[in-house]
């Protein structure tokens, strides 16, 4: 059931075993796979349906440091999260951005990577991909061709990309039909209660931009609000200025991480045509798979770099055209359309044979299309080693529901910039050696320093400021993403993650999703479900 805050009756709101706040990948999926065990949610969320410029406006904040778009273009309160604005790039983390790294100060996850394996295929399944093909080399198999030889130090991997990446369209009908969970949206959590010795959460308060308020009980608390939220909410300051037990340490809001985007090498292909059968998009059983490149665990070890990896950009206006023009196209198809976008892709109509082109490759070749003149670069991702100076704190400004608005003071370290410049140095021997490209590096790329990182750019991957830990002397939430001090509060978000390896955060949030969810159902109180409420089935996408 959905009920707007901003417009329902005032009066008490229901207790329910979990209370999630946030309702973007993590929020949405932790509360369907709470509500398909059995257990019952309350699900807030700050917007609407559609996105408001109001609602938007809460999140402004204050930039030190380099320079981050994301913390403002990047975020999204609205039934939905991200996930209404992002193209759907699913990747899992490697084994070794879970593991210490020596080389690496602050790495090293409280689990290994084969404890999230199962959660791993579970949101594949939440994802919509369930019956994708897990494997790369059967992807290859399946457009019968052998996977380029980079040598030990440079691997090929596909990604794979969501048929249906806004999960509010995805799960529409399992929020608005569901008797065990309950969404409220322009529910903004302005206070976190807690009880007599503070060791127990009692209650979040929420109100609307327009000053309706409501208290939300629960037995456990998730706090899903995003990379950047979630530590803002935790600094906020608590009733009679009691200490914030989950902030003893003075953790909170520190080892903020975005993976580095920049554009560093132009390739020249040697054969655009033995180019392209490598490297085009492969498209199978309504799946997109598309072809990256990274630096191998073992050069990682020995060269002491960090995780990074390269995708191709064809860039020319014809290739920029089409990219809008197909994103329009798939908003017609699935009714996210305003009439302000269909003019603008109308402003496309001559180019009908380009598409006509990439239609019939993708049909009958399984393979995406990239116009003959378009010029080719390699965007590096690079994963962002943990800083503790790289932080989110509070400004003494107040946004409109009384919150202190965030600082964001981004900083990196020498080891990214390291990284990058190896990686190069690698990519462009590998791609000479096998007569794929010849490369041109960017003049700034050797000379580094400033002028290198003033190229950077944010990924609006914000991770990190809640990180796992042993102990709340190493972080703020535990192996379980209990925050530590507070028997029944916890945190699921990329905020928790102690290392980003170069890989989208989407799906590693989702899998904790599922993992954090097996767990609070394994105790829960179930409270007032009533019999006929146990036969209830909850859709699930590829099941």
């Amino acid at each position: 059931m959905i009920t707007d805050l901003a417009g329902s009756e005032p009066g008490a709101r229901p207790h329910t075993s979990v209370c999630v706040a946030g309702a973007g990948a993590a929020g949405i999926c932790l509360a369907v796979e709470l509500a398909k065990s059995g257990v019952s949610v309350t699900l807030l969320e700050s917007g609407g349906l559609e996105e408001e410029q109001a609602t938007q406006d809460l999140y402004a904040s204050e930039v030190s440091g380099i320079q981050h778009k994301g913390v403002h273009q990047g975020r999204f309160r609205v039934l939905g999260g991200s996930t209404t604005h992002w193209f759907g790039q699913i990747l899992e983390l490697d084994s070794n951005a879970f593991d210490m790294r020596p080389w690496v100060p602050n790495s090293g996850w409280p689990f290994l990577k084969h404890a999230l394996d199962p959660y791993y295929r579970r949101a594949l399944e939440l994802e919509g991909l369930g019956s994708a093909d897990s494997s790369d080399d059967s992807v290859w198999k399946a457009i019968n061709i052998q996977p380029p030889d980079f040598g030990d130090q440079l691997v090929p991997f596909f990604s794979r990309w969501c048929p249906e990446p806004n999960f509010a369209r995805l799960y529409g009908r399992t929020l608005r039909e569901s008797s065990r969970i309950n969404v409220y949206l322009h529910a903004n959590v302005c206070e976190i209660l807690l009880a007599e010795g503070s060791q127990t959460i009692a209650g979040l308060r929420c109100q609307t931009l327009s000053g309706r308020g409501a208290i939300f009980t629960a037995d456990r608390y998730v706090f899903c609000l995003g990379g950047v939220e979630s530590a803002r909410v935790l600094l906020q300051p608590l009733a009679q200025a009691n200490p914030a037990p989950w902030n003893t340490y003075g953790l909170v809001g520190r080892y903020f991480q975005d993976h580095i985007d920049v554009k560093l090498l132009q390739l020249k292909p040697r054969s655009r045509s033995k180019f392209h059968h490598w490297f085009d998009n492969v498209y199978g059983s309504g799946f997109k798979y598309h072809p990256m490149l990274k630096l191998s665990a073992g050069a990682q070890r020995r060269l002491e770099c960090l995780p990074v990896s390269a995708g191709l950009r064809f860039e020319n206006a014809k290739a920029d055209a089409v990219e809008e023009f197909l994103n329009v196209a798939g908003q017609v198809r699935s009714g996210n359309i305003r009439a302000v976008d269909l003019v603008r892709a109308m402003r496309y109509v001559p180019l009908a044979g380009l598409l006509l082109r990439k239609a019939i490759r993708r049909k009958f070749r399984n393979r995406g299309f990239a116009a003959s003149d378009a010029g080719i670069v390699l965007v590096f991702h690079c994963e962002q080693a943990p800083n503790p100076e790289s932080r989110i704190e509070l400004t003494s400004e107040r946004d409109a529901t009384g919150l202190f608005r965030s600082r964001l003071h981004w900083a990196v370290t020498d080891q990214e910039m390291k990284t990058m410049q190896q990686f190069a140095r690698i990519v462009a021997e590998a791609f000479r050696r096998g007569s794929f490209a010849d490369v041109v590096a960017s003049p700034i790329l050797q000379a580094g320093g400033a002028g290198l990182i003033d190229q950077y750019q944010d990924a609006y991957h914000h991770m990190g400021a809640t990180r796992m830990a042993d102990s709340p002397r190493q972080g703020v939430v535990d192996a379980n993403l209990r925050l530590f001090g507070v028997s029944n509060g916890y945190v699921c978000s990329s905020s928790v993650f102690v290392t980003s390896g170069f890989s989208n955060p989407t799906h590693t949030i989702i899998a904790l999703a599922a993992r954090l969810a097996e767990h609070l159902a394994s105790s829960a109180t179930v409270t007032q479900i009533k019999t006929q409420d146990l036969n209830d089935t909850i859709p699930i996408p590829g099941i």
